[in-house]
């Protein structure tokens, strides 16, 4: 599989940045303090990520990890 993968309805940032792909979800996750990255609900999103990407997972899953990452509290 790949990182180019896109998620089906793209991720928007609290920023106003949007994610389309795995890709660019892995770098905005990689760009995080990593004490941030560390916490449960980022490594959860990054695991899901990982399985999309690396063994053909499930995007949505990868796409509600990271949804429930950005607006976790």
């Amino acid at each position: 599989m790949t990182w180019s993968r896109r998620f089906e309805t793209p991720i928007a940032l609290p920023d106003g940045r949007v994610l389309k792909t795995l890709r660019e979800a892995g770098e905005y996750i990689a760009s995080l303090p990593a004490k941030t990255a560390r916490q449960d609900h980022w490594q959860i999103a990054t695991r899901e990520l990982l399985i999309s990407a690396e063994q053909g997972g499930i995007i949505m899953l990868a796409e509600i990890a990271m949804r429930k990452a950005i607006h976790h509290g």
